[in-house]
């Protein structure tokens, strides 16, 4: 699912054969692509999360853990800050993150403000 600020930033999700598509521009703020599960998913094995797109620009992100208090998304766990590269082959980076516990959500959130770019998510996958 899409999260994004209307009127500040700009998100667009699909699917396609080749994996997710996602259309970003942060004007003013950020925004990111919210990965639900239902049961929720344990983590507590995982040391890494590796994340395999294509991108038309390098773009910066991080990946959140989050588990859902009523209605509302409550951050568990994040990583740090990293850097995807523009690539029409497309790359795979494994970016280390660790929570003892299950989530109910996988985001990958770009925060930095007037980036965007054109990517294809082929994977995300957990690792060990």
């Amino acid at each position: 699912m899409p999260i994004f600020t209307k009127d500040q930033s700009h998100l667009t999700t699909s699917r396609t054969s080749n994996g997710l598509v996602v259309d970003f521009s942060n004007d003013k703020t950020w925004s990111g692509v919210a990965l639900g599960f239902t049961p929720k998913l344990d983590v507590r094995e995982f040391t890494h999360i590796n994340m395999g797109a294509i991108a038309t620009k390098e773009f910066t992100f991080r990946i959140e853990y989050k588990i859902r208090v009523g209605d509302e998304p409550k951050l568990v766990a994040q990583s740090s800050f990293q850097s995807f590269p523009a690539t029409i082959l497309g790359s795979t980076l494994s970016i280390p993150l660790r929570y003892d516990g299950t989530v109910d959500e996988i985001s990958v959130m770009f925060y930095e403000t007037g980036e965007a770019s054109h990517i294809i998510m082929e994977s995300i996958r957990l690792s060990k």
